[in-house]
C-alpha cells in the first residue's frame, strides 16, 4: 500500500520505536525467545514497504515518459509486472496481513513463508510461527490474537522503505536491536552476539581489503561479516568488493544473521542449521574451503564438538558408546582432514571443543594473506613495514591473551584441560622442528612455546629461510624468521648465577636493532634512572661484533656504570629520577607488612588520598634500614619539604641493573677481560652466537 511522504525517520526515533514493539512482546511468549518474533516482523515490514515503494517509484517513472497519470488499474497492473529486488506474492503483503482481524497469527505466518518461498535468498529466514499454540494443551495460542494485532498496528504506524528510513539506518537500527536483546539475554548473549567493540578491534587489526573473502565459521548475527563491510566503507571502498561468507547452527541466530546481512545491502553467503564442526558448509576438493581473512567468537568449551546436533544426548551411556564409535582404538578422524588421525594435529579432547575450532579455522585460512604479510615486510619502506608489524603484533598479543585464559584457574569459560592440550600440542611440535633443524646441522640453542634458537657455523639467512620452510612443511604450522642475530645474550637467572635463562636476554639484529627482554629498563615500576643507565650500556655493547670486541665494549660500559655511581653517592640526581612505581593489591589499611610499597599507601591514605587495588603509586625510598617504618619510604605526591634519598639503597639497584653484563661473562675470563690469556675454551663457552634465528611457531 503507498504511503503518504513523510519525513525521513531518525536513527534515535527508530530505535524507540522499534524497541516500543519489543515491549509489547515481552513476556508473552511463554519461555520462547522473543527477540526471533520482533526481528523477523521488522524484516517482513521492511520487505513488504520496500517492495510498495520500488512499484511506487517505477510507476512514477513511467508516468513521467509518457507524460500521463496512470488509472489505479493500470498501477495495480504495473505493480505486478515491475521489477523488484524480493517478490513478495499477491495475498501476502503488509496490507493483506493488515486487512485481517481474526487469526491474524495464522495469516502472518502464512504471508511470511510465502516471501521465504518466493525468493531462495530468503529461505530459512522466517523460523518463527505467530500461531504456535499454548503449551498447556488448553487450545489457546502462545501469543494471543490481540497482541499480534497490537504489534501489527505498532508496525504500521512507520514506514520502512528507502523513501523514510535509508538502509544505513535500518541497519544499524537492527544492530541497536540485537544489542538490546543481549542485555536482556544475559550471559545466554554469546549465542548470537559479541560486543561490537570487540568485533570493530578484530576488523581494524585484519584490514580487509577489495578482493577478500572474509569468513565467520559461528557467525550468530553477522556482526562481524558486517563489520567488516563497514571497514571497506570508511576505507571509501564497495563494501561489495569483498564477498562474506558464514555457517550458523541454530537457525533462529541464522535467520538474525541474514536478515542483518540483508539489510545492510550485503549478498553474504550464510549457511544454517548444521554444525561447522561436524558437518563443514564450505567446502573444497574433499577439504573445508579457505578463506582470506576468518573471523569468529566460537563456543567455549562444547563437550559435543564430535556428534551432529541430532546425536547430542545427556545419557553418559550413550554418550560413552557414541565416543568409542566415533573415536575408536585409533583416535578421531575428521573426514574432512583438519586434525586428527592422518593429519599434523591430535584431534581435540571429547570434552573440550575449542581446539577444534581453533583448528578449523586454520584450515580454512589461504596461505596468501600471509605470504603477502612476509613479502611486504620485506620489501616496503620502513614506516610502511612499521605498520605490518604492528598489525601482526596485535594479532600475537590477542592470541597470547586467549592462550592464557584457557589456563586460568577462575575462568569464566574454558578448562584447563584445553590448557594441557595446547601445551601438548605446542611440545610435539617444538620436538619435531628440533629434530629437523639437527638433521640439517643446526645446533638448538633454545625453544620456548612459540620460537626456536638455533645456529650453525656460517649459515646465511637463506639457509635459515629453507629450515623455516621444512618445518613449515612438516608441522602444518606457518613460521617466519623474526632475525638474524649478529649474537644474542642469554643472561643468568637471579638464583643461578651460573644458568643463563630463555625470557632474560639482548640481542643485536642484523641492521643494529636491539631486542631486550626481562631486563630493568623493560619494567613500568624501574626507576628511570636504572632503566636509562641500562639503555645506555645496551648501545654501547650493541656495536660489538664478536666476542672480543664485546668484551672491550663491556669495559666502555663499565665507565657508563661508574658515572651513573658517582652520580648517586655525590647527590647529583633529580630526585624524579629515583620514582619508584608500583601497583597496589589491596586497600591501604589491608596490608599486614611494613613493605615500602604498603607503607607508601598508607602515606596517601592518611593525607586523604582514595586508593583502591590496582592503581599504582609512586615514592622514594629514603632509608630501607630505617627502624620506624615510615621514614624508609616517602609517597613521591608528598615529598616536598622532605630530605634526601638512600644512597646505599639505589648504588645497590643500581649495581643490580649493571650485573648481567658482567656475569655472563665466564668466571675465569672476567678478571683480565683485555688480557690475552683467555683460553679458547673460555670463549667456546661465552653465550654469543654470531648468527642466531627466531622461527616464530
Amino acid at each position: 500500500m503507498p504511503y503518504i511522504q513523510m519525513a525521513k525517520l531518525t536513527q534515535q526515533q527508530l530505535e524507540a520505536h522499534l524497541w516500543g514493539a519489543a515491549n509489547i512482546l515481552r513476556g508473552k511468549t511463554a519461555g520462547q525467545d522473543y527477540k526471533n518474533y520482533i526481528l523477523s516482523l521488522m524484516f517482513y515490514k521492511r520487505l513488504c514497504d520496500q517492495w510498495e515503494n520500488e512499484a511506487d517509484e517505477a510507476i512514477a517513472e513511467q508516468e513521467r515518459q509518457q507524460g500521463r497519470t496512470f488509472t489505479e488499474k493500470e498501477k495495480a497492473i504495473f505493480r505486478t509486472r515491475g521489477e523488484h529486488r524480493f517478490n513478495i506474492p499477491g495475498g501476502s503483503r503488509w496490507g493483506d496481513v493488515l486487512a485481517v482481524s481474526e487469526n491474524i497469527g495464522e495469516k502472518l505466518t502464512d504471508a511470511m513463508r510465502s516471501v521465504a518461498n518466493a525468493n531462495d535468498e530468503l529461505r530459512g529466514v522466517f523460523t518463527v510461527d505467530w500461531n504456535q499454540p499454548a503449551p498447556d494443551a488448553s487450545g489457546k495460542k502462545l501469543i494471543p490474537n490481540e497482541v499480534v494485532h497490537a504489534l501489527i498496528q505498532h508496525f504500521e504506524e512507520i514506514d520502512l522503505s528507502n523513501k523514510s528510513v535509508p538502509s544505513d539506518i535500518l541497519g544499524r537500527a537492527y544492530e541497536y536491536l540485537i544489542k538490546q536483546f543481549a542485555d536482556d539475554a544475559g550471559a545466554k548473549a554469546g549465542e548470537f552476539f559479541t560486543p561490537p567493540e570487540v568485533v570493530d578491534i578484530l576488523v581494524r587489526i585484519l584490514q580487509p581489503k577489495p578482493g577478500d573473502t572474509v569468513y565467520d565459521p559461528t557467525c550468530g548475527s553477522g556482526g562481524m561479516l558486517i563489520h567488516s563491510a563497514d571497514y571497506l566503507r570508511e576505507q571509501g571502498e564497495n563494501a561489495l568488493a569483498a564477498r562474506y561468507f558464514g555457517q550458523e547452527m541454530n537457525w533462529g541466530n541464522y535467520a538474525i544473521g541474514k536478515i542483518n546481512s540483508v539489510l545492510h545491502g550485503l549478498e553474504a553467503d550464510i549457511k544454517g542449521g548444521a554444525s561447522t564442526i561436524t558437518d563443514p558448509q564450505f567446502l573444497d576438493q574433499g577439504g573445508v574451503r579457505k578463506f582470506s581473512l576468518v573471523m569468529a567468537n566460537f563456543p567455549f568449551s562444547d563437550e559435543f564438538w564430535w556428534l551432529k546436533p541430532e546425536q547430542q544426548t545427556d545419557d553418559k551411556k550413550k554418550r560413552e558408546k557414541l565416543k568409542k564409535e566415533v573415536f575408536g582404538s585409533e583416535g578421531y578422524k575428521d573426514p574432512y582432514g583438519r586434525f586428527g588421525r592422518g593429519t599434523g594435529f591430535h584431534s581435540p579432547p571429547a570434552g573440550y571443543g575449542d581446539y577444534a575450532f581453533i583448528l578449523h579455522i586454520l584450515a580454512s585460512l589461504t596461505d596468501a594473506k600471509r605470504c603477502e604479510l612476509k613479502k611486504l615486510l620485506k620489501t616496503t619502506a620502513p614506516e610502511t613495514a612499521l605498520r605490518f608489524k604492528l598489525q601482526r603484533d596485535s594479532m600475537k598479543w590477542l592470541l597470547v591473551c586467549c592462550f592464557g585464559y584457557t589456563g586460568y584457574k577462575n575462568a569464566r569459560f574454558g578448562k584447563i584441560e584445553a590448557h594441557e592440550a595446547i601445551n601438548a600440542v605446542t611440545r610435539e611440535t617444538l620436538l619435531v622442528a628440533k629434530e629437523i633443524a639437527e638433521a640439517d646441522g643446526f645446533e638448538l640453542i633454545h625453544a620456548l612455546v612459540d620460537s626456536l634458537y638455533v645456529w650453525k657455523d656460517g649459515a646465511t639467512r637463506e639457509d635459515y629461510e629453507r629450515l623455516s620452510q621444512k618445518i613449515e612443511d612438516r608441522t602444518r604450522l606457518p613460521l617466519a624468521i623474526e632475525s638474524v642475530y649478529r649474537y644474542v645474550v642469554f643472561l643468568p637467572s637471579k638464583q643461578y648465577a651460573d644458568v643463563p635463562v630463555p625470557n632474560r636476554f639482548f640481542a643485536v639484529g642484523e641492521d643494529g636493532e636491539l631486542k631486550v627482554r626481562g631486563l630493568e629498563c623493560r619494567r613500568h615500576d624501574t626507576p628511570p634512572l636504572l632503566g636509562r643507565m641500562q639503555h645506555e650500556v645496551l648501545a654501547i655493547l650493541a656495536e660489538a661484533h664478536d666476542h672480543n670486541s664485546y668484551l672491550q665494549k663491556l669495559e666502555v660500559a663499565r665507565g657508563v656504570f661508574a658515572n651513573y655511581e658517582e652520580r648517586l653517592a655525590t647527590g647529583e640526581v633529580d630526585i624524579r629520577e629515583l620514582v619508584v612505581s608500583k601497583r597496589i593489591t589491596r586497600e591501604p589499611r589491608d596490608y599486614q607488612k611494613a613493605g615500602v610499597t604498603a607503607i607508601a599507601a598508607q602515606q596517601l591514605f592518611g593525607s586523604g588520598v582514595k586508593l583502591r587495588p590496582g592503581q599504582n603509586i609512586e615514592y622514594i625510598i629514603t632509608n630501607a634500614e630505617a627502624q620506624v617504618p615510615n621514614d624508609r619510604v616517602r609517597a613521591y605526591a608528598l615529598w616536598e619539604g622532605w630530605f634526601g634519598y638512600d644512597r646505599k639503597k639505589y648504588t645497590a639497584m643500581l649495581r643490580e641493573a649493571f650485573e648481567p653484563f658482567a656475569l655472563c661473562v665466564p668466571k675465569r675470563a672476567e678478571p683480565v677481560l683485555l688480557s690475552d690469556s683467555i683460553s679458547e675454551s673460555d670463549l667456546k663457552r661465552f653465550p654469543l652466537f654470531s648468527t642466531l634465528a627466531i622461527s616464530r611457531l
